[in-house]
């Protein structure tokens, strides 16, 4: 008896971990209809948008380098 009702309750168990599963991976699912859009403003945005590098030399490693290249 215990072993049967042991049985069932871990049945159960798996087939909510499974449940659980699929549905935090259903978003992953998409059309590439859906995706298409997020490319192309992607594209428009890498395309057209400025960029500021912050680089942060302190001006004496470019003097190091300007007085050893004459």
């Amino acid at each position: 008896m215990f072993h049967a009702l042991r049985h069932s309750l871990r049945r159960k168990k798996l087939a909510k971990q499974d449940r659980r599963a699929r549905r935090k991976h259903a978003h992953r699912i998409e059309t590439l209809e859906k995706r298409m859009p997020l490319v192309a403003s992607l594209q428009a945005m890498l395309a057209t948008e400025h960029v500021d590098l912050n680089l942060a030399n302190d001006g004496v490693q470019l003097s190091r380098n300007s007085s050893t290249a004459c």
